[in-house]
């Protein structure tokens, strides 16, 4: 891929990622879920990014979601958001390899990769906080990351072979 073409990717990327983001603290704000719990909307992005342009774009667009946390909710929630951004980014980027091998899915890279969010939030929070609530929030978080991360998996099983056009190895 042209490098002009892979920049705007990764800029329509990034903007999709804060659009996602808005959307599901809005419909978040309407459902009561534990704290920390998300949809992974924006996550779909990330992961689209690792698929069709690798890991650094990936990066990008994770960091920039990050950054639009830490603007519109504040320095505790972009810690939170970032933890668990570069726990699932790892997650996915060392899993992509396997699908490429066709040997896992999407589907599963994305329910691994929202526990690992999960999991990466939590380890910010005990390092913020105290242990004793991000502990005992543990179970409750891996099973939305896993509720989540399937729905975002349907979402990227049918995304990814869609859009295969874009892939930055391909002309």
């Amino acid at each position: 891929m042209p490098p002009a073409r892979a920049a705007a990717t990764v800029g329509v990327l990034c903007a999709l990622a804060v659009a996602l983001s808005f959307l599901e603290r809005l419909l978040t704000a309407a459902v009561p879920l534990p704290p920390g719990a998300k949809l992974g909307l924006a996550n779909v992005c990330v992961t689209f990014a690792v698929s069709a342009l690798g890991f650094f774009p990936a990066l990008v667009v994770a960091l920039f979601r990050s950054f639009f946390v830490f603007l519109t909710a504040g320095g505790l929630s972009a810690v939170m958001s970032l933890s668990g951004g570069l726990c699932s980014l790892a997650v996915t980027a060392l899993l992509a390899r396997l699908v490429k091998k066709e040997k896992i899915s999407w589907f599963s890279v994305s329910i691994l990769s929202a526990c690992a969010h999960n999991v990466g939030q939590l380890a910010a929070a005990c390092v913020v906080g105290s242990a004793a609530p991000g502990l005992l929030l543990t179970g409750l978080m891996l099973l939305f990351g896993l509720a989540f991360g399937s729905l975002t998996g349907v979402v990227l099983n049918t995304l990814v072979p869609a859009l295969s056009g874009l892939r930055a190895d391909s002309r």
